[in-house]
C-alpha cells in the first residue's frame, strides 16, 4: 500500500467569539520552547518541509497525516475520556510539520501545550480510516495501521516521561519517540529499519540536542537499548473492570479499579449477602467495600429521578446521578447506600463501607463512583 503525505486545499472564513482561555508559562517551558511551538519545532533536524503554508486567514489546510503516521498526536489519558473532550479545552497550541527529508523520507515532529499538566499515555496499537478527502468513495475500503514495540530507551520520574518505539506502519518501519513533561509533549517520528540502529540513534541524539531538550536517556542510549523490551512498561493501561455483560459482550457498567487493591470477592460470599458484585480490600474492621445490585423498574429514568430529587447526589463524570439513599456510621464503619438508573428500565443499588477515619480509602472509593462509566443503550 502506498501512502504519501498529501496536502488539499479548502478556503472557508471563520470567527469565534469565545474568550481565549490565557495559557500560564513556566520558566522551563520557556527555555525549551522559546516561546514560539512551530519556530522550535523548525530546529528539528529533518529537510524538506512539507506542509509549510502561508496562512490569510481564510485558508484551511487538510492533510492525510492521520493515515501516515497514525500514531502522531493520538493521546489516551488515564480514564480514556482524552479524545472526547474539546481540543480547545485542553490544548493551547498544537503543532506538527511534516518533512521529505532527504535522507529519512516521510518524518515528522509534533509539539502541544496543555493548560494543564495532565498525563498522557501511548497505545500499543492505532488504525485509521482512509479520508474521503483524498481517496473519495474508496476510503472506506482503506485502513491504515500501527504496531508499537517499546524498546529499552524509556523512563518515568517526578518531571518527564519518555519512550523510543519501533513502529510497524502501513508496511513501513519507523522510529518513534515520546515526551512530556508537564505541558509539554513532543513527538517525533521518521522511517528506519532496525538494521539501521546506529543510523536511528544518531538522529534520536541530533533531536534531542537540536530541541534543547536534554533528555538523558536519549542522549546516553546505546545500539542495544533499541532492542525491544518484552515487558514493556509505557503503555496506556485500561484501569476500568467491566461488569453487567451485556450485548455483544460489552459492559453495563464499567468501575475503576484496576489501580487500586479492591479484589473481586467469592461468589459464594457475593450470593450469601444477596449481591451481585462485591470489591473488597483489607479484613476485619479494616476492611472496604463497594457492591452492586440490580432490579427492575416500572419507572422511566424522569420518573425515577424525580421521586429521589430531594436525595444528595454523586454525579458521575458521564453525568449519571447517584441518588444517596441511606447514610450510616456504626463502630467506626462509614456506609453509604446510592441507586442509579440504569438501561432497559432497570436501577442499581451501589453500597460502599469503609473505616470512617481512613481517608486514603474514602478517596479511592468516591473516585470510583465519580468514575462509574454506565451504558445507556
Amino acid at each position: 500500500m502506498k501512502n504519501y503525505i498529501i496536502i488539499g486545499l479548502f478556503f472557508l472564513a471563520l470567527t469565534s467569539c469565545k474568550e481565549e482561555r490565557k495559557f500560564e508559562w513556566t520558566k522551563d517551558l520557556e527555555q525549551i520552547v522559546e516561546p514560539n511551538l512551530k519556530d522550535w519545532l523548525k530546529k528539528s533536524p529533518f529537510t524538506g518541509l512539507w506542509n509549510e503554508q502561508k496562512n490569510d486567514g481564510n485558508k484551511i489546510v487538510f492533510d492525510n497525516r492521520d493515515q501516515v503516521f497514525p500514531f502522531m498526536a493520538n493521546f489516551k489519558n488515564e480514564n480514556n475520556n482524552f479524545q472526547y473532550s474539546s481540543e480547545r479545552d485542553k490544548f493551547y497550541q498544537q503543532e506538527a510539520l511534516l518533512f521529505k527529508d532527504n535522507k529519512f523520507g516521510e518524518s515528522f515532529v509534533y509539539g502541544a501545550l496543555l493548560f494543564e499538566p495532565e498525563e498522557l499515555f501511548i497505545s500499543k496499537s492505532y488504525s485509521e480510516m482512509g479520508s474521503v478527502v483524498f481517496s473519495g468513495q474508496n476510503a472506506i475500503n482503506e485502513r491504515y495501521y500501527a504496531e508499537l514495540a517499546e524498546t529499552m530507551i524509556s523512563n518515568k520520574n517526578n518531571n518527564y516521561k519518555t519512550a523510543i518505539y519501533w513502529v510497524r506502519s502501513n508496511s513501513k518501519t519507523f522510529l518513534f519517540g515520546f515526551y512530556q513533561k508537564g505541558k509539554l509533549i513532543f513527538q517525533f517520528g521518521f522511517p528506519c529499519s532496525e538494521k539501521e540502529k546506529d543510523k536511528g540513534l544518531n538522529k534520536i541524539k541530533e533531536i534531542n540536542q537540536k530541541l534543547n531538550l536534554n533528555i538523558k536517556e536519549w542522549n546516553n542510549a546505546t545500539q542495544e537499548d533499541l532492542t525491544i523490551n518484552k515487558n514493556p512498561k509505557s503503555f496506556w493501561r485500561d484501569p476500568f473492570l467491566g461488569i453487567y455483560m451485556g450485548e455483544y459482550d460489552l459492559p453495563d457498567i464499567q468501575l475503576k479499579i484496576k489501580n487500586t487493591d479492591f479484589k473481586s470477592l467469592p461468589n459464594e460470599i457475593v450470593k450469601r449477602e444477596n449481591k451481585d458484585y462485591i470489591f473488597a480490600q483489607g479484613n476485619g474492621d479494616q476492611q472496604s467495600s463497594i457492591s452492586f445490585k440490580r432490579e427492575k423498574t416500572d419507572a422511566t429514568k424522569q420518573k425515577f429521578e424525580d421521586k429521589l430529587e430531594d436525595k444528595p447526589q454523586i454525579l458521575t463524570n458521564t453525568g449519571e446521578k447517584l441518588f444517596i439513599t441511606q447514610e450510616d456510621l456504626v463502630n467506626n464503619q462509614k456506609s453509604m447506600q446510592m441507586e442509579v438508573y440504569t438501561k432497559n428500565k432497570s436501577f442499581v443499588t451501589v453500597e460502599i463501607s469503609f473505616p470512617h477515619e481512613n481517608l486514603k480509602v474514602k478517596e479511592q472509593l468516591f473516585d470510583i463512583l465519580k468514575n462509574l462509566k454506565i451504558r445507556k443503550f
